[in-house]
């Protein structure tokens, strides 16, 4: 579930979701992209403003794993 709003004005519950399109979700509020790492296949944080941040940011996709 993600949970947005303003602390102590107003908030709204998302209902629940997979887990990839609640974590899509959480990173493109938060403006963060992530990327599967080719070589130990971890989840990686991409640079602000890289190639692939601006790549995944483009196609919508935050959270590509």
């Amino acid at each position: 579930m993600v949970f947005s709003g303003e602390p102590g004005l107003h908030g709204v519950a998302g209902g629940p979701k997979r887990v990839r399109e609640a974590m899509n979700d959480l990173l493109a509020e938060l403006g963060i992209t992530m990327r599967q790492d080719k070589e130990s296949g971890r989840p990686r944080i991409n640079k602000e403003g890289s190639y692939l941040d601006r790549l995944q940011k483009a196609k919508g996709v935050y959270f590509e794993v």
